[in-house]
């Protein structure tokens, strides 16, 4: 059996730091996996945070699953670094306790039975066996998580290319998405090299040919970060084993990362409910109370994300009303601040009483302009001149605008306050539509 000649040795201190690695293993996978196993909560707020300032493109939606994909990988594969690791400590154990192993003479049994159990692998055997598989099994975490995140640099830059050819319709399908990931994945695995390579022809510019394609797909797949290393577990375990922990991880990983960016973003992604059998609850167009929508539900990790109210009743005579801001809305402002004169800059020439004056016109067009962005409905009656100021949300620090509407002519009950926004469709011709509605209680 042929071997790779390696001609350079491993130094001493190295060989040590292998010998206890288990020590580096536990304290590096114990903190990743806590680190990582409260990441989902985190990117879900980042997301809420940040989605509505931001152009959500395909290579954004990329990025969110390619980040998910790797932490849920490195999460996997530590945590089983970590159940392996705590067998072998447990088995380490007993082998130092009874270095001897099994005491045949104490055993009950009849000699039948302790053949069997002298041929059986010892303590020692399966604690090199463990040793081997907690190794391999931090290794694969690492060299899968390169794996992962090289997949989707390498579709972020096809996808760019493939749009700016003009095939935007074709690269925003999810079924494409996914196609090409299992494309490049099988690529950088290898299997096209084996369809290229697996027999050479007589053509010398042919093979030079292929060995430059590979080269070329090795380079813009990033395969050359972890094929080597891939193969050299690939030459010395079973082959099935590996492709089959490769496909668990990999799979489990992205069904996980679909399910977990299904509950707020549904491009691509699944929307399940775990341990959750019920199929009557969560039906179709039944009316819900969301704590996001009150301003008294919020802490530091719960933001508005569209629109909120004080609270769920309502004692006093104003309804507080919060509107985040979108970056949809942008072009609807710019051309309603143009269209009514709105200055973009005051004139430091002016009298300093002209300047407040000036600013004072300026802050009455800026109410208006954000008055015809929303409309503001409670019971079929439309709410309008109100005063809107621009505001940052003091808790959530979502940036926005704030209005109070007068309530106090509505009687004791439930309401729904329908919020709609105003915009421009093609040839600029004005269209609304339903943001959100928010119910609450008149005391």
């Amino acid at each position: 059996m042929l071997k790779e000649n390696n001609t350079r040795k491993l130094p001493e201190w190295i060989k040590d730091y292998r010998d206890q690695s288990w020590q580096m293993e536990i304290l590096i996978a114990g903190g990743t996996v806590f680190t990582l196993f409260s990441l989902a909560d985190f990117f879900q707020l980042s997301f809420y945070r940040i989605y509505p300032s931001i152009n959500f493109s395909i290579y954004r939606t990329l990025l969110l699953f390619g980040v998910y994909l790797v932490t849920r990988i490195l999460l996997f594969g530590f945590a089983t670094n970590l159940i392996l690791r705590s067998v072998w400590l447990a088995y380490l154990g007993i082998n130092f306790s009874y270095p001897d192993g099994l005491n045949y003479n104490k055993l009950k049994s009849n000699q039948e039975s302790k053949d069997r159990l002298k041929a059986s692998p010892n303590i020692l055997n399966r604690l090199i066996t463990l040793e081997k598989l907690c190794n391999l099994s931090y290794s694969l975490a690492v060299l899968l998580a390169i794996f992962a995140a090289s997949i989707f640099i390498s579709m972020m830059s096809i996808t760019w290319i493939l749009d700016t050819l003009g095939l935007h319709d074709v690269v925003n399908e999810a079924a494409f998405s996914y196609s090409l990931s299992f494309f490049i994945g099988i690529i950088q695995l290898g299997w096209l090299d084996r369809i290229l390579f697996t027999k050479k022809t007589k053509n010398k510019k042919l093979n030079e040919f292929k060995e430059f394609i590979s080269a070329a797909l090795g380079i813009i797949t990033l395969s050359f970060l972890f094929r080597r290393e891939l193969l050299v577990i690939k030459s010395n375990t079973n082959r099935y084993l590996l492709l089959f922990s490769i496909i668990f991880f990999l799979g489990l990983a992205t069904i996980i990362s679909a399910i977990q960016i299904g509950k707020y973003w549904p491009y691509g992604t699944l929307n399940m409910k775990v341990l959750d059998d019920k199929k009557f609850y969560d039906v179709k167009y039944a009316s819900r109370v969301s704590t996001a929508d009150y301003e008294d539900n919020f802490t530091e990790k719960k933001v508005a994300f569209r629109a909120c109210i004080q609270s769920e009743v309502v004692k006093g005579r104003y309804l507080k009303v919060f509107m985040v801001s979108w970056r949809q809305f942008d072009y609807f402002l710019e051309k309603t601040f143009s269209d009514k004169g709105y200055p973009k800059q005051i004139s430091q020439k002016l009298s300093y009483e002209d300047q407040l004056a000036a600013r004072d016109s300026a802050n009455i067009i800026y109410s208006k302009v954000v008055d015809e962005l929303f409309d503001l409905e409670i019971s079929d009656s439309l709410y309008k001149d109100l005063v809107w100021k621009k505001h940052k949300h003091p808790l959530t620090k979502e940036s926005g605008y704030l209005t109070y509407v007068d309530i106090n002519d509505l009687a004791p009950g439930s309401y729904d306050l329908n919020i709609y926004t105003n915009f421009y469709e093609k040839q600029d011709s004005l269209a609304r539509g339903r943001w959100t509605q928010i119910p609450f209680w008149r005391e």
